[in-house]
């Protein structure tokens, strides 16, 4: 898909740019610069998925407005044309930001969430923020508001001391990707304990159970760092 997307926008932008120049005397840079910006916007949902795709698109924009502006610097800029560069600039900077430092949903509930606070704590020095949902109770499920942080997100790490198979965080899984599979842009982690009767050693215990390490490496995972 990454190859695909990058094909469209090159042919696209250079046909419409071809197309303006021929047909309207518009200024071929120009018009490349713009139907990219175009595209930009259009695919940002999926250029989310592909971050490698939006470094792509972002040195081919940064090399097109180069060659745009020291062209115009070298005649004449308009008005209208630094109120552009600004525009472009200022949401160029504000998408790469929200690329680099996507929020993340952690749900978890139990004497384990303390975990879940200690890794947002620890990620928001980093500057990662991180919706913490605390469940009250897992039946009722308060799948509403999971979903509602999901929609947000686009991203969920859930976290509960059980072990891997069979549990809540299964059940809150299928039923987000049921509900709200086009707002993931990542799969969804669940951490659980070790897959192993839990040891009677505190030390064996310590390694058994989850901890806020875990956490801060699965959503650095859903975020692709």
């Amino acid at each position: 898909m990454f190859y695909l997307y990058a094909l469209i926008m090159i042919v696209s932008g250079l046909a419409l740019a071809w197309f303006g120049q021929k047909k309207y005397g518009l200024s071929f840079a120009t018009t490349y610069l713009v139907t990219s910006l175009v595209s930009y916007f259009m695919l940002t949902y999926e250029i989310n998925s592909y971050p490698y795709l939006s470094v792509f698109l972002g040195v081919t924009l940064a090399i097109t407005l180069g060659i745009w502006f020291f062209a115009k610097a070298f005649t004449y800029i308009l008005a209208w044309e630094i109120i552009f560069i600004l525009v472009f600039i200022r949401s160029f900077l504000e998408y790469f930001a929200k690329v680099l430092n996507a929020p993340s949903s952690i749900v978890s509930f139990g004497k384990i969430i303390k975990e879940a606070y200690a890794a947002a704590d620890a990620l928001a020095k980093e500057g990662v923020s991180c919706e913490v949902i605390d469940l009250r109770t897992v039946r009722p499920l308060d799948i509403d508001t999971i979903l509602q942080s999901v929609k947000k997100t686009n991203r969920l790490v859930i976290l509960e001391e059980a072990w891997p198979f069979g549990n809540v965080s299964t059940e809150i899984t299928y039923q987000v990707q049921e509900k709200a599979f086009d707002y993931l842009d990542a799969p969804i982690i669940k951490i659980n304990t070790a897959d192993t009767p839990a040891p009677y050693s505190p030390v064996l215990l310590k390694e058994w159970l989850p901890n806020s390490d875990d956490v801060i490496k699965a959503v650095k995972k859903v975020m692709y760092k």
